[in-house]
């Protein structure tokens, strides 16, 4: 059984689809730091998946973004909550 929701679900892949290390081949630090940051959501994900109660991770991943025609990389921090998520508890701090 699954904890997440298909929405949820949706929101990771979307983000694992910005940020995998493969899209940044010429950028060695941005590249680690990405790919140490989804093992620590890979984990969170897992444990919430699992129905245990996961750590407050904070999370940095790097991002492409196109300004004036050309790529620069963006740093987005966020904070995921401990203990999962509700309605009155969002899971994500993004700043």
């Amino acid at each position: 059984m699954s904890y997440l929701s298909a929405d949820a679900r949706r929101y990771i892949r979307a983000i694992v689809k910005k940020v995998h290390p493969d899209l940044f081949p010429s950028h060695d630090y941005e590249r680690l730091i990405n790919a140490e940051s989804l093992k620590l959501l890979n984990v969170y994900v897992d444990q919430l998946s699992s129905g245990k109660v996961p750590r407050p991770t904070r999370l940095e991943f790097h991002v492409k973004e196109d300004v004036s025609g050309s790529s620069s990389l963006k740093k987005i921090t966020a904070s995921l909550s401990g203990g999962g998520c509700s309605a009155m508890t969002p899971c994500v701090r993004v700043a």
